[in-house]
């Protein structure tokens, strides 16, 4: 059997039309996924707000119960606070011709005292003459050492 040559062409645009027309098919149900998730995730959250809602009922009429039973009604003492006597007349104080200055009371200069001197160890100026030879050979100005005897 003889192929044409126009017959694979036909195959390949058909090929090539199947396979273009597949992503739009995909596209589709993608929406209808959509939509039905939207619709679902819609009716869980009114589920949800029913039941906080019943939830927030019962805790209030509980509550309210409970005002009920433990308040009770009594007669109270009305407490008058007393009113202090206002002069009748505002008092007058007499104007000073001169303003009166209090004098400075001498004060006595304390001067501060240690109560526990802290502890100075006395600074040896002179070293041990076996260490003044190797300190003069140094390049340092002065080198504190402790010799053990």
């Amino acid at each position: 059997m003889k192929r044409h040559p126009h017959s694979l062409e036909i195959y390949f645009k058909l090929l090539l039309l199947v396979i273009l027309s597949m992503p739009g098919n995909s596209y589709a149900q993608e929406e209808e996924k959509r939509t039905n998730f939207q619709k679902e995730f819609s009716d869980f959250k009114n589920s949800i707000n029913q039941q906080f809602d019943s939830f927030v009922q019962h805790n209030d009429s509980m509550f309210v119960q409970f005002l009920q039973q433990s308040w009770k009604e009594f007669k109270g003492i009305e407490n008058k606070m007393p009113v202090s006597p206002k002069p009748v007349q505002q008092p007058k104080v007499p104007n000073p011709s001169k303003i009166e200055i209090p004098e400075k009371k001498e004060t006595t200069k304390l001067s501060p005292e240690i109560i526990n001197p802290p502890f100075i160890p006395e600074r040896k100026d002179s070293l041990p003459p076996r260490l003044e030879s190797l300190v003069g050979s140094l390049p340092f100005h002065r080198l504190n050492f402790m010799v053990l005897k």
